[in-house]
């Protein structure tokens, strides 16, 4: 397979990372399999060391790949997705007892996971919303959101303060008629660690999570990490 370079064509990352990950849902490259080096695809497809290395590292942090320091790149396990039942569809954004001790709006460009999720090209213009939840002075939860520009949002962080799902409602007409969740572990890296006020690396839950309307289209993607020592999860399952 060669890859394409024509123009209006799909990041050449993209196809690399794209192609490798079809390679291994098809089963050609098993669990444990050691894949190609880097330095084999950019011979292979004619690519930069820096093109290859964006495919690999975005394959690692989806989980399809992990690399071994002085072994190599093998193909992951499969992540087990458990469903979690009986969510209500609200997705109270805001356990009682807390407040919102950050607040930003800004544009942003939108690139990998985020480009993505609103089938936008890399580098177009989306909404970037950060908030930090807090209870007793101590912050325990970190939300980035990203909206389409065709929200048109108001420039008033105030107004972002209560609940977003509600605000887009009241404001839009928009309500989610379906949510998809992903939760995970993640390690702090410096940003999530500066709004959480722990240290780098710290073990984090990670949810993303992906709101959809009533037509089924993303009109949120939201990066919401808790700390892990401050936050858990507490599900109740009866017949």
């Amino acid at each position: 397979m060669e890859l394409s370079r024509d123009p209006g064509a799909v990041p050449l990352y993209r196809q690399l990372y794209d192609l490798i990950r079809r390679q291994i849902l098809t089963g050609e490259y098993k669990p444990g399999d050691m894949i190609p080096t880097e330095l084999e695809y950019q011979q292979r497809f004619g690519l930069s060391r820096v093109t290859v290395r964006q495919a690999i590292l975005a394959l690692v942090s989806d989980h399809y790949l992990k690399r071994i320091k002085g072994k190599g790149t093998i193909v992951q396990p499969p992540v087990i997705y458990a469903p979690v039942p009986a969510i209500a569809m609200r997705l109270a954004e805001m356990p009682e007892d807390c407040v919102q001790i950050h607040v930003t709006l800004r544009i942003a460009t939108a690139h990998g996971d985020v480009a993505d999720r609103f089938h936008m090209a890399e580098g177009a213009m989306v909404y970037r919303l950060r908030r930090v939840l807090a209870s007793g002075g101590s912050p325990f939860a970190f939300f980035e959101t990203y909206l389409p520009p065709e929200l048109r949002l108001e420039n008033d962080e105030e107004l972002y303060r209560g609940s977003l799902y509600q605000l887009l409602q009241e404001q839009r007409g928009i309500r989610p008629a379906r949510v998809v969740q992903q939760i995970t572990a993640a390690a702090a890296d410096k940003e999530a660690a500066a709004m959480l006020r722990t240290e780098q690396r710290t073990p984090l839950i990670l949810i993303k999570r992906q709101a959809f309307d009533q037509e089924d289209r993303i009109f949120a993607y939201t990066f919401a990490y808790y700390a892990s020592d401050r936050y858990a999860f507490v599900m109740e399952i009866t017949e």
